[in-house]
């Protein structure tokens, strides 16, 4: 039903997008209302566009499937029907703790499962604004230049974001949290995720260049190639910035966002070795992580030590609560409590840190488990693990050096944040859902090059 654009309308597109993942991470991470909806409006206009370019020139309509199709639909199906209001004896059939409370404040003999509708339409309205970006991505960035191109604007969005948080950290000005990187955003957790997302992606990139420029020289040749300011200086600046990412990423002093971002290198330097046992790659990423390293020893690396041997109030916070979201998950096991609606609920399960609000689980997993029950849990992991099975099959298979290099740093970012995502809320920050919608968008339509289009 859908159709790729003209080439005039994908770079319109692709444009739009671009500008939005430069945006998002500035105001904190999208997390206010007004910024999270100026997302919303962009990626609803872009949308907008191309179904106008479509009424106007249907001739060319195609549907492209991906694997995300199916068990999406599933899952937004779910949760609209969460906000359905439903015959009383139906309510109590599918969601009997649902029920009880509905019936103990209101004389009403319909009531939806959501426990708090305006929540779960919000969260609704972001959801549709992530999968808007994918689907945008997926379908308009199909040539590798367009893909180079919005690989470009993450690293310079990453790259800005660690420049400015190591300019706040060694200046003594964070925006709240007292020696500890945070970009732009208020949570170093959060701004951590956001860069282990970036930096393979922007990984890809060096490599892409790297190939271009030094690719066919013996090992002593690509040495002194490394040095030489006229043939490789795109080649210094993409590796400099990556290592500021990484050590800015480290004074993030995120513990669970340092090993994520260990992870994903270490599967892209495993991957790469696996494609085409390109031990140059190998080598580079850990020049790469060398540069860093050498550059956090340089700066002082104490506090992370220092962090990671302590178990601070906030890590024994997030252990003191999960009991209770476990209990709040037995109560609502198959529907949950309405999308978006942690927050509100969790305070009648509440029984640590009675003088917190707790609006987050600190693991994804877990409230996503808590809002949407088993049923949409188990749509959103089939979703993950169809992608993750298309991508690394489609990677496998792909006879475009290109594509492979871009998948490879897509799936090491999702890799990346999947793990810290047992920890923490990044799916939350809408800066980072957004960032992880495109790194899917960017990841399915690298493994597609070479099949439809050229690139």
């Amino acid at each position: 039903m859908i159709r790729q654009g003209s080439d005039k309308t994908g770079e319109i597109i692709v444009g739009g997008t671009g500008i939005l993942l430069l945006f998002a991470p500035l105001p904190y991470g999208s997390v206010h209302p007004w910024a999270y909806s100026l997302l919303q409006l962009g990626v609803g206009g872009l949308l907008s566009f191309w179904m106008l370019v479509l009424l106007l020139h249907p001739e060319g309509l195609r549907y492209r499937s991906t694997p995300l199709d199916l068990p999406l639909l599933l899952f937004l199906c779910l949760c609209l029907f969460q906000l359905l209001p439903l015959p009383a004896p139906w309510a109590r059939a599918l969601s009997p703790q649902a029920h009880d409370r509905y019936s103990a404040v209101l004389a009403s003999s319909f009531h939806p499962l959501s426990l708090y509708p305006f929540a779960t339409i919000r969260q609704l309205f972001q959801i549709a604004t992530y999968l808007g970006l994918f689907y945008l991505i997926a379908y308009h960035a199909d040539t590798a230049i367009r893909l180079r191109r919005l690989l470009l604007l993450l690293f310079l969005s990453g790259s800005f974001q660690a420049l400015y948080g190591l300019y706040r950290h060694f200046s003594g000005q964070p925006i709240l949290h007292p020696g500890r990187a945070s970009g732009t955003f208020i949570n170093p957790n959060h701004f951590a995720g956001y860069l282990e997302v970036v930096i393979p992606l922007s990984l890809s990139l060096y490599l892409l260049l790297a190939r271009r420029q030094l690719s066919g020289l013996p090992w002593k040749q690509y040495l002194v190639a490394l040095f030489d300011s006229r043939r490789s200086a795109p080649l210094a600046l993409l590796l400099l910035g990556l290592a500021v990412m990484i050590l800015a990423a480290i004074f993030s002093i995120s513990r669970a966002g340092i090993v994520s971002l260990a992870a994903a290198l270490m599967t892209f330097g495993l991957g790469s070795l696996y494609l085409r046992r390109r031990r140059r790659w190998a080598f580079r990423i850990l020049l790469l992580c060398a540069v860093a390293l050498l550059l956090g020893l340089w700066e002082g690396l104490g506090p992370v030590e220092e962090r990671f041997l302590q178990a601070g109030p906030s890590l024994l916070s997030r252990y003191q609560i999960w009991p209770a979201v476990l209990e709040m998950i037995r109560d609502h096991p198959l529907f949950g409590t309405g999308l978006g609606t942690f927050g509100p609920v969790f305070l009648c399960y509440q029984q640590e840190h009675p003088s917190f609000f707790f609006d987050h689980a600190h693991n994804d997993y877990l409230e996503i488990l808590s809002e949407v029950g088993g049923i949409g849990f188990a749509l959103l992991a089939l979703a993950g693990l169809l992608f993750l099975l298309r991508s690394l099959s489609g990677l496998a298979r792909s006879s475009v050096r290109e594509g492979q290099v871009i998948a490879l740093g897509g799936i090491s970012g999702l890799v990346a944040l999947s793990l810290h995502s047992l920890m923490d809320f990044n799916l939350a920050i809408p800066a980072n859902s957004l960032t992880l919608a495109a790194a899917l968008g960017i990841t399915h339509r690298a493994v597609q090059l070479g099949k439809e289009e050229r690139p």
